[in-house]
Parts: C-alpha cells; structure tokens; sequence
C-alpha cells in the first residue's frame, strides 16, 4: 500500500462522510531480499534483491577440488544449477558443494597390494605391499620404498609395487662319519642338489629334514625356505655266525662295524668246551667286529666218577669211572634177614644198568623183611595186627564185647597185653568167655541169674554209655535188679533200655542215681529205695513216673516233695507190700482209697474176674478179657464207688488194674479166677488187704494261709479253704 488517491498514507483511515466520495487504493510491488549462503568450497553469482514475483538466475560456481551438489532452500534440496527462482518473499538459497573423488590404481607381480580405490579429494590414503611366498618388496613404481606408505590424493593416480625373489640358507649337517656335497645358499624355488658320501667304514642311510627319513641320495630339493638337511650315517654291518657240535654258542647275529660282539659256547649236557677253531680258549670271549667272521666252538665228552653206598645190612658193586653216556653195571647183595627195597632214587631194578650223566653215588637201601600178625577170635576186638619188620617188639591186646572176658591166646599164653619178638607170619586166636559177673566200680561189682542183676560191694559205680554197660547182653531179660546196701553212686546209663525191668531195689547207701541211668526201661513199676535221705536224681534218671514207689515211712514226705522222687504216681511206705502180696504171681498194694492188682497172663484163660469183699460182702466185682479190655464192672448198691480205668495195663509182672473208691482203714478180701472158654477156672488167687488212714504231710509254710497236703498219693495246696493242684490249677 502507497497512499489513497488523494495522497492520504493513513491507513486504515476514518472519514467523515459529507457528500459522495471516491477514492482510489494505490499499491506498488514488495521488494524482497535474497540470502545466498553455500557449504563447501566455492560461490554463488544472482540477484540479492527482487521485486514480488521477479525471476531471478541463480548459479553455484566450485572451488578446485570441489563440485557443486545441490541447493538447500527450506530444507529441500534442488539439483538445478543454474537455478531460477521467482521471488515471492524474502528468501534463502544455500548451495551444497561437496569434494571431488579421485582414483589410485595399483598393480604389481608377485605380490598384492592393499589401500587402492576411490577417495576424496585431499584424503590421506595408505599403500601397503604385501609379497608372494617367497618374494620380497623393493620400491614403488616412482622410486619411493617406504611401504607401507601415504600419499594425500589431489589427482587420480597409478603406483606399482616391485618384488624381488628371497634368497634362503641351506643349512647341510649329518650324525655319522661322512660328508655332504652341495649349495648353501639359493633363491625362492631354485633347484638345489645335495650328495650324502659316507667315510669309510660307515654308509648312507637316510636323509632327516623335519624328523622325517628319505633314502634318495643324491637328492634334488627346491628350495622355498631356510633349510636343514641332515644325513645319517650308519656303521656297516658284519655277520658272525659259528657252528657247534655238542654244544650250543650264544651270541652270534648280525653287527655294526667295530662293534664288540660276545660269543659264550654252552655245552650239551655231558660235554665241556675245549677251544674256538682259531686257537682261542677264552669262553666266553670278546671280538671287536671289522669284517664277516665265523668261528666254530670245539667240546668234549665229561669224565664222571661213579660210586655206590647203602644203608642197611648189604654190600654193593659197580663202582669205576666213565665218559659221558657210558653203560655201568651196578649190584646190590642184602644180607640175611634184610632185603633190597630199591635204590635211593627209586629204581628197583638189581642189578642196574645205568648211563653215567654226572658224578654220582647211588645208594641201595636195604630193609628189614616184613611180616604180619594176624588176630582173630569171637565176641572181642584186638589192637597190634599189621605188618611189622623182622625182629620188631609188638604189642598185642585183645578187647572183651561188652559182656565178655579174655580166657587165653591159641597158644595157650594167657598173657594180655603180650609182647612178641616178630620173626615170622604169626597166627593168634583170642579166647573169650561170656562173663555172668564182673567189676562195675573201683569196688562194685555184679553178677547175673535167674533174670536178676544183682550190685554188691561199696562205693560209687562206674558211668556208662548206651552200649558199654557190662551186662548189656542180658538187658532184655534183666526183671529183678538190686543194688545192695553200701554202693553210694548209680552211673549213667548203667540199666538204660532193659524193656523187661519191673522191678528195682535201691540200697540204704546211695545217695545219687545219674542222668538216664533208666532212661527207656518203661516197664518200670515198682521202685524199692531205701535210704533215709531221697537220693539225688535227675528227671531223666527214670522213664516210667507211672508206677509205685516204696520208701521208709519216715521219709515219705521228703520223697513225696521231692523235685523227682515227687513224681511217681503212687509212693507206698516199705512193709506194706508184704502184707499185701499174696502169692509169688499176684500183687496188691493198697493205699488209703485205692488197691492196685497186678497178676499174670494164663494160658487159655479167655477171662479174669476179681471180686473184692468187706466182711464177707461183695464190695466189687470186675471182669477182663484176654486184652486186659474192662467188660463188666460191678459195686455194691450201698458202696460208692468211682468208675476205674477202662482196661488193664500190660506190664512186665502181667497185667496191672488199680480199684478206687475204697474206704481208708478197712480190711479187705478179694478173689482171682482165670477162666477159659468153657468158664472153667484155670487159676485161682485168693488173699486179703488192708487199706491206710489218710495222711496229710504239712509242708512249711510261706504264708499263714497255706499249706501243703498229701492225699490218695497226691500233693495238693490248701489256700484260704481252697484246694488247688501242685501246678496251681484250682480243684
């Protein structure tokens, strides 16, 4: 805006309208200014003034070294130069200029070369030649050496690097005697040839380059590196070999020049070295070895002493001396009552041929002649049979079978043990007689008869086993044993397994009867001890507690409460079995409530019947079979009595039934008939006995409450009114 048409500048303006007024706007072109502004090196030619809307050329002129690039205006970039622009404003143009690129090219052979190509100008580029294998840098193409060098580029430029071949040393060494022919030095990749040539005495054997043998001699190389060749010399070798007849020679083989060999000749077994074909009698020997030798090893036969010996009465015959493998006659003469048993080396052979191998004695051994004795003879053993040598002392000793004695030897010496003097094969039967008595102690001894065995004498009896008691061959029909009144000890095992035993008397005397001195005899029912004081006993010293047990009166109680003496069943005082037996075939023992009968089995007898009666009364009437078997049993209406056992019992005596249920203190009779089969009566036993008042046998007591009682041939314990068993089981 310049003015309004009537030369006002205000504006806006205000006027006070008075009539119609017209008036003109005037407006003139802006005139705008142009910043020219560049990067780089050089300058721009233009305007730096317009009007609105005038065209303006715009052009970027660069500097050596340098072009133009684009403009910058607005921070878009033109590439137009010149440029022209219209100018609408104030405005700025910068142009970009940016350094010329130029080229280095390199080249060279034999090598490479780093650091070529395309930079800015003025860049500091750098060059770096680097050789083939083998080859060297020398200078650039334009006399420079330095490599790696620098150059500023201003221009394209061309550079060659020049390389040269590497020149190497041969180093030429060898072990050994000898020399090397040949060049030290060579250039990269020359052919160099090398000559091994052994001194005298020594020859080529390989090349050694990197610990690696090569046989090629001469030898090409091609050098490509500082080297080393090495030859090996080695000594030539020589045979020494050597023969040997009877003989052996260690030490020959193949060797080095001057090496020095050991030669040792072994002989065969029998020969001996003599000397070496050259005249040497060293063995073993040294030879320093210059050429091919060979040597034989000379030997000879060995001359041996033979002799002989011997032990023993003899003489003996063929000593001399032999060569090696000579044959010798050798003899051995025993004298009387010896005999040649063999020569020390265990030949037998006489008279002996033998080949002479050595210096050596050879011994006869000469022996006394054996002969034997040979026992013999029924129901014994013997010690002292055998072989024995001619002249011996020996000792015969004949053994007694349990139950037997020596009598006398069949020559009639009644010597045992004997002594003979052997001078000949001898013969000898022992006697021996069945002994029926015998010693059973230091001073017990004993005798058998009539199915009775029978112990007198004093003192403590021997102990035995199963089978070494004296009388063991009668033990089946051993019935009745009695030990009289002074022995003190029963031994063990002494009566073990006699199956008939029924019967046995115990001396005044005895004190101990050990373990299992009745051990199997079950047929054991009657038992007569008689010293005061129960002996000492074990469990096992009797099988059979199931039967009756006669004692002093006075000691009942101790027998009754002792630990083993306590267990028969049936524990009687002594003298009532008298009064109860009524004849040699039938027993009765009575106790208080109970009788128990014992009587034989009879021929044909199909039945036994027992009738008991009181005062002429028939108390009880019992009726067996021929097995003891109970058929029929029968008690007074008024009596009460308890049923018995269901059959008699087999015993040793014959059968054996006990009656219960009677009175104490009461005198009784009784009948036995044994009747066939027609009811006849084949035997009859009549008798009578009495029964005993009750007893109770007061034990010390632990407690005021207790007590111990005896009664029917029981102990039972009396606790606050009640009655228990020996075990403790209430009753």
């Amino acid at each position: 805006f310049v003015q309004w048409s009537d030369g006002v500048t205000e504006n806006p303006r205000s006027i006070v309208l008075t009539k119609d007024t017209n008036l003109t706007a005037e407006f003139a072109k802006n005139s705008y200014r142009i910043y020219l502004t560049h990067d780089g090196k050089g300058k721009i030619s233009g305007d730096t003034t317009a009007l609105y809307q005038d065209s303006v050329t715009l052009t970027a002129v660069a500097d050596y070294g340098w072009q133009f690039s684009c403009w910058n205006d607005n921070n878009v970039g033109r590439m137009d130069n010149p440029r022209k622009v219209e100018v609408t404003g104030d405005c700025a143009y910068r142009a970009i200029f940016v350094k010329r690129n130029f080229t280095i090219a390199t080249a060279g052979e034999n090598g490479t070369i780093t650091g070529g190509g395309t930079y800015a100008y003025e860049t500091n580029c750098s060059l770096t030649a680097t050789p083939a294998v083998g080859y060297h840098f020398v200078q650039w193409s334009d006399g420079v050496t330095e490599n790696p060098r620098s150059i500023v580029l201003t221009k394209d430029t061309n550079l060659t690097a020049e390389f040269a071949k590497n020149s190497y040393r041969i180093y030429l060494t060898y072990d050994g005697e000898g020399s090397i022919e040949g060049d030290t030095t060579a250039l990269y990749q020359d052919s160099v040839t090398l000559s091994a040539v052994a001194d005298f005495g020594w020859e080529f054997s390989s090349w050694s380059d990197n610990n690696v043998g090569r046989m090629d001699n001469p030898r090409t190389i091609v050098v490509t590196a500082d080297c080393e060749y090495r030859a090996i010399f080695v000594r030539q070798q020589f045979s020494l070999t050597a023969i040997a007849e009877n003989g052996v020679v260690d030490g020959v083989g193949t060797f080095a020049y001057e090496d020095t060999c050991q030669l040792t000749a072994t002989p065969n077994t029998g020969y001996h070295f003599v000397q070496w074909s050259d005249g040497v009698t060293e063995n073993p020997r040294s030879i320093v070895l210059t050429q091919d030798t060979n040597l034989t090893a000379e030997f000879a036969k060995n001359s041996y002493q033979i002799t002989t010996s011997h032990t023993g009465n003899g003489m003996t015959m063929g000593d001399t001396t032999a060569l090696y493998q000579d044959t010798i006659t050798l003899s051995a003469l025993a004298d009387y009552g010896w005999e040649f048993s063999g020569w020390e080396d265990g030949n037998t052979e006489n008279p002996r041929v033998v080949v002479a191998t050595e210096d050596k004695d050879y011994k006869a051994i000469f022996v006394k002649r054996m002969f034997t004795i040979t026992l013999a003879g029924e129901n014994g053993t013997f010690e002292g049979a055998g072989s024995f040598a001619y002249g011996d002392t020996c000792q015969l000793t004949a053994i007694a079978n349990v139950g037997y004695h020596f009598v006398q030897w069949s020559d009639s010496i009644t010597d045992n043990p004997r002594s003979i003097v052997l001078t000949q094969d001898t013969t000898l039967t022992a006697v021996f007689a069945q002994s029926f008595a015998g010693q059973c102690g230091d001073s017990l001894y004993w005798n058998f008869g009539d199915n009775e065995l029978n112990i007198t004498g004093t003192g403590a009896m021997y102990d035995y086993t199963k089978t070494t008691m004296p009388w063991m061959l009668f033990c089946d029909s051993i019935y009745l044993i009695r030990i009289g009144d002074s022995a003190t000890y029963i031994g063990e095992y002494a009566f073990a397994g006699c199956p008939n035993l029924g019967t046995l008397f115990v001396g005044e005397s005895v004190d101990t009867i050990a373990e299992n001195t009745l051990a199997n005899c079950r047929n054991l029912h009657v038992v007569y001890s008689y010293p005061t004081i129960p002996p000492y006993a074990e469990n096992n010293s009797f099988t059979n507690y199931n039967g009756y047990l006669y004692v002093p009166c006075d000691s009942k109680r101790d027998y009754t409460l002792d630990a083993v003496w306590g267990n028969f069943k049936y524990i009687v005082c002594l003298g009532t079995e008298d009064a109860t037996i009524t004849n040699d075939s039938v027993i009765v023992v009575a106790d208080n409530a109970t009788a128990t009968f014992t009587w034989p089995a009879t021929d044909d007898a199909e039945t036994y019947s027992i009738v008991i009666t009181q005062d002429g009364e028939v108390f009880c009437t019992l009726i067996f079979n021929t097995q003891g078997q109970l058929m029929t049993i029968a008690f007074a209406p008024s009596k009460d009595g308890s049923h018995p056992a269901p059959a008699a019992q087999l015993t040793a005596n014959g059968y054996q039934f006990t009656v219960r249920g009677l009175e104490s203190e009461t005198h009784y009779a009784f009948t036995l008939d044994a009747k066939d089969e027609e009811r006849n009566v084949v035997a009859h036993y009549a008798g009578t006995f009495d029964t005993y008042n009750e007893t109770a046998v007061e034990n010390v007591p632990t407690e005021s409450n207790v007590r111990k009682i005896y009664r029917d041939g029981n102990v039972y314990i009396i606790r606050d009114g009640e009655e228990y068993s020996i075990l403790g089981q209430k009753l």
